[in-house]
């Protein structure tokens, strides 16, 4: 991982993953059950980013890098 920017509340970081370990991790969301019914904030607030933030990028990668391979 690498460091790019740091501001006062938020650290940017860029990470390398391979195509293949990138849809393992896809593949792994896919089939867990995400539950969570506690009140805490910052738990809430982690739970909505990987669902509605960060998995739909990771698949959206995903998806543009396949049509990539073939043409579409």
């Amino acid at each position: 991982m690498k460091i790019i920017k740091i501001e006062p509340k938020d650290i940017y970081v860029t990470f390398e993953i391979s195509f293949e370990n990138l849809i393992k991790l896809k593949r792994a969301i896919d089939m867990a059950e995400i539950r969570y019914d506690g009140k805490d904030e910052k738990e809430v607030g982690a739970q909505n980013y990987l669902i509605s933030e960060f998995y739909p990028a990771i698949r959206e990668v995903i998806e543009d890098l396949e049509r990539g391979r073939h043409g579409t």
